[in-house]
């Protein structure tokens, strides 16, 4: 493609089949995406229609059946090549926070830093956080584990930043707290990010290109 976009992904195609009765089920049918460095790219769909396992893919914790991925001109997934999710420059924020125990707040920022060049203090400052750095996950509410999750991410890549779902369950408020300063801060850096979530009010305020992912393909939103 161009040098101008920061993920392709050509003819993905993803099935599963159940160890029980061998059942295949083809989860993603050709998915083709183009994204520019700095887009904020949303993602809806009912549950179970494949948006995790889209993520999965572009972070190389599974392996396509078929397709490429190319992340900053380097292609991570094809038929011939699987790239390690540590290897690929992007920062993820799962649907629960996923922080590491038996870390502080700020031993689980730092340990997987790859770009060196940000500004970790005006995050911490943006997302209210600065007061936690040394306490441990079981010692803050989940909201704050959130945007513990969320710091972590965009402290880890300068590249790509994947969000599955990184808000649920948070009260109206709050989660609107949190996509505002996340909203200012990606347009700050020119992060380029792909969100996805069911809830189509989060979708609209985040997102600058909107898809509906339903019977394994993506449809404009």
């Amino acid at each position: 493609m161009t040098a101008n976009y920061i993920l392709e992904i050509s003819d993905l195609t993803k099935s599963y089949t159940t160890k029980k009765d061998k059942k295949v089920t083809r989860v993603l049918q050709g998915i083709s995406l183009y994204v520019k460095k700095g887009e904020r790219l949303g993602i809806s769909g009912s549950s179970g229609c494949g948006k995790t396992t889209l993520l999965h893919l572009i972070a190389g914790l599974v392996a396509p059946d078929h397709g490429s991925i190319i992340i900053d001109n380097t292609t991570v997934s094809s038929n011939e090549v699987h790239i390690a999710p540590h290897m690929r420059g992007i920062g993820y924020v799962f649907q629960s926070p996923a922080l590491w125990p038996h870390m502080t707040v700020e031993q689980n920022i730092l340990y997987p830093i790859q770009n060196k060049d940000v500004d970790i203090e005006g995050l911490l400052d943006a997302f209210e956080i600065s007061n936690l750095m040394k306490r441990y996950p079981s010692q803050i509410s989940g909201g704050q584990a959130k945007r513990v999750a969320i710091v972590r991410a965009l402290s880890a890549s300068n590249k790509l930043i994947l969000m599955d779902e990184p808000l649920t369950n948070l009260e109206k408020n709050l989660k609107m707290n949190i996509l505002q300063t996340l909203d200012l801060y990606i347009k700050k850096t020119n992060k380029t990010i792909v969100y996805i979530t069911h809830d189509m009010d989060e979708l609209e305020f985040i997102a600058s290109k909107k898809y509906v992912l339903k019977d394994g393909t993506l449809k404009n939103a």
